[in-house]
C-alpha cells in the first residue's frame, strides 16, 4: 500500500471513529450537563482538571516513545509493552499517594472527593490502555483503534445515559466512566493477543531504566498543555464558584472536542514523520506541508463558524442556564486557528529526534500561560481565563510554524495562509448573513458554510491540483 494510501486509512479509520464518537458524545454531554446543571458540571471539571494534570507521572511520555521507535524496528513492541507496563505499574502508585494527598490538602467536599477518586482509578486503567493502542498506532493498524473506541463510548454512553434516566448521582455516573475504561482495556489486549504479538510479562531491568530516562523529554513536554487545558479551571474554582468553573469549562470542552481533530490527524501522519525523518528528507518536506495545509484550512474554519455561532450553540448544546458561557466560547473559539497547526509542528518536532528543544520551548509558554492564568482568572474571571489560554497558543503559532519551516528548509507560506484567510472570510459573511435572515441553524452549519469555503478555497488556489488528486486517491481505500 502506497504511503498516501497507509495514510489516508489510517486518518480515515480514526477520523470514523472520532466522528462516531463525538456524535454520541455531544448527544450525551447535552443531557448530561441540562441534568447537572452548572454547578455538577464544576465538580467534574474540577476533578479532572487536578487528576489530568497528575496523571502526567502516569502517562510519563512513552506512547510517542513507543510510536518513534516501534514504527521503525517493530520486534520491540513485545519488550516495550511489558517493560512500559512495568514502569506505569509503580508510577500509578505514585500518582495515588500524590492525588490522596492534594484532595486531602484542597479540602474537598466528600462528593467531590469521591468523584475525583474515581477518574483517578479510571485514568490509571486508560493509561495501561494506551500502552496497547500506541502498539497499533506503531503499526499503522488504525481500524482496531475505530473499533476498541466505539465500544468504549458505547458502554459508557448508554450505561451514562441510562444512570440519568433512573436519576442516579453523580458518582454513579462517573462510576460509568471507569467501568468503560476496564472494557476498554480488555478489548485492547484481548485483539493484541488475536494479532498475534508475542506478549509476556517479561521485565528488563536495564530497559526499563533506559525507556524512563529516553522518555523524560516527552514526558516534560505533556505537561505544559496541561498550563492551559486545566490550570484555569483549579484557579477558577480556587478563587470563584463552582458555577463559574461549570460556565467556564462547558465551552472549554466544546472547543477540547474539536482539537481532537488535529490530534485525530497527527496519530496517524506522526508514524510517517518519523519513518521519513530517517528516510527520506524530500518526502518529509511534502508530508510537513500538505499537513500544515489541511490543518491550517481546517482550524481557520472551526474557529471562524465557533465565533459566529456561539450565540446559538451555547444554548442548543447546554440548554438555559449557560448564558454566561456565550463569550467565552467566542474568546475560546480562536484556539483551533493556531491550536490545530501546533500539532503539525510539534510532532514533527519530537519524530526528528528535537523534543529536548520542544522540551525547553514549551517550557517557557507553559510559563507565560502560568502567568496570564494566575493574573487574568483572579481579575477577570471566565473572561480572563479564556484569554490566557488563546492569547499564548497564537504566539506559538508563528514561533514554532517558522522555526519548523525552517529546520525543513522551506519558507513559510504565507500567500496560502492569507489566501485560506480571506476564503474564511467570505464564508464568515455568508454565514453571518444567513443568520441574520433567519436560516435554519443546522442548514447553515452543514450545508451553506463548507459550501462557501470550499468554492472560495477553490476560487482562490488554496488547493492545488495535486491536493485534489490527493483527496481522491485517499478515498480510494479498498
Amino acid at each position: 500500500m502506497s504511503n498516501v494510501r497507509t495514510i489516508a486509512k489510517n486518518t480515515t479509520s480514526l477520523l470514523v471513529a472520532e466522528g462516531i464518537s463525538q456524535v454520541l458524545r455531544v448527544v450525551y454531554f447535552a443531557v448530561l450537563v441540562r441534568y447537572i446543571q452548572a454547578e455538577g458540571m464544576g465538580k467534574i471539571s474540577t476533578a479532572q482538571a487536578l487528576v489530568t494534570i497528575l496523571y502526567v507521572l502516569v502517562t510519563f511520555g512513552f506512547e510517542q516513545l513507543m510510536v518513534r521507535d516501534v514504527a521503525g524496528a517493530r520486534q520491540k513492541a513485545a519488550s516495550y509493552v511489558s517493560n512500559v507496563a512495568f514502569l506505569r505499574l509503580f508510577l500509578s502508585i505514585l500518582f495515588s499517594l500524590g492525588l490522596w494527598g492534594l484532595v486531602q490538602a484542597f479540602g474537598y467536599p466528600a462528593e467531590l472527593a469521591i468523584i475525583t477518586y474515581i477518574y483517578g482509578f479510571a485514568f490509571v486503567v486508560k493509561a495501561f490502555t494506551d500502552v496497547g493502542l500506541a502498539v497499533y498506532q506503531a503499526f499503522e493498524v488504525m481500524e482496531y483503534n475505530l473499533l476498541i473506541r466505539v465500544v468504549r463510548d458505547l458502554v459508557n454512553i448508554g450505561l451514562s445515559l441510562l444512570a440519568i434516566a433512573l436519576q442516579y448521582s453523580l458518582i454513579v455516573i462517573v462510576g460509568v466512566t471507569a467501568l468503560a475504561n476496564i472494557v476498554e482495556m480488555v478489548l485492547t489486549f484481548a485483539l493484541l493477543r488475536r494479532r498475534g504479538l508475542p506478549f509476556r510479562f517479561q521485565v528488563d531491568l536495564g530497559l526499563a531504566r533506559r525507556l524512563l530516562i529516553m522518555a523524560l523529554p516527552f514526558a516534560v513536554v505533556s505537561v505544559y498543555p496541561l498550563a492551559h487545558s486545566q490550570l484555569n479551571t483549579l484557579i477558577l474554582s480556587a478563587t470563584s464558584t463552582i458555577e463559574n468553573v461549570g460556565w467556564f469549562a462547558s465551552p472549554s470542552t466544546l472547543i477540547g472536542m474539536a482539537m481532537l481533530i488535529p490530534a485525530v490527524f497527527m496519530r496517524a501522519v506522526f508514524p510517517v514523520f518519523s519513518r521519513y525523518s530517517q528516510r527520506s528528507a524530500g518526502a518529509l518536506q511534502t508530508t510537513y506541508q500538505k499537513s500544515f495545509t489541511y490543518l491550517l484550512i481546517l482550524g481557520l474554519a472551526v474557529s471562524v463558524g465557533t465565533f459566529l455561532t456561539a450565540g446559538r450553540l451555547i444554548p442548543l448544546v447546554f440548554g438555559e442556564g449557560f448564558e454566561e458561557s456565550v463569550p467565552v466560547l467566542q474568546i475560546l473559539a480562536w484556539q483551533p486557528i493556531f491550536g490545530f497547526v501546533g500539532h503539525v509542528n510539534g510532532n514533527l518536532l519530537i519524530a526528528t529526534g528535537r523534543e529536548k528543544f520542544f522540551m525547553v520551548s514549551e517550557g517557557l509558554f507553559a510559563g507565560l500561560y502560568a502567568l496570564l492564568g494566575f493574573t487574568l482568572v483572579p481579575l477577570m474571571g471566565i473572561i480572563g481565563a479564556a484569554i490566557a489560554v488563546v492569547a499564548p497558543t497564537a504566539v506559538g503559532f508563528f514561533f514554532y510554524s517558522i522555526y519548523c519551516h525552517r529546520v525543513l528548509g522551506l519558507a513559510l507560506p504565507w500567500k496560502r495562509i492569507l489566501a485560506a484567510t480571506v476564503a474564511a472570510l467570505l464564508m464568515a459573511v455568508a454565514v453571518y448573513s444567513a443568520l441574520q435572515l433567519g436560516v435554519n441553524f443546522f442548514a447553515i452549519v452543514l450545508l451553506i458554510a463548507p459550501a462557501i469555503y470550499a468554492a472560495a478555497l477553490a476560487l482562490l488556489g488554496v488547493l492545488s491540483r495535486e491536493d485534489v488528486s490527493l483527496l481522491k486517491q485517499a478515498l480510494r481505500l479498498h
